[in-house]
């Protein structure tokens, strides 16, 4: 899986639920293990970069466009 987050964490509320509804999600959608997990790191790494748990839950258009640029919140890489 993808590198460990190295900081910017603003508020780690909600981290696990995020990454856990995400990795549901994404398996429930058919996305293989790897896949579903780098899904699910990108949603828990949106998370705790604003303040609040639910306000701070990515919309499926702000986890694609993360997945998409493969960059964490924190400006390190995600790998696949």
């Amino acid at each position: 899986m993808g590198p460990h987050r190295a900081g910017g964490v603003v508020d780690p509320t909600g981290a696990g639920d995020a990454f856990t509804g995400a990795l549901a999600v994404a398996l429930f959608e058919g996305q293989n293990v790897p896949q579903a997990a780098a899904f699910a790191v990108a949603a828990s790494d949106l998370a705790v970069s604003a303040y609040g748990s639910q306000p701070a839950y990515p919309s499926r258009e702000r986890l694609q466009q993360q997945l998409r640029t493969g960059r964490q919140a924190s400006g390190t890489a995600i790998e696949h």
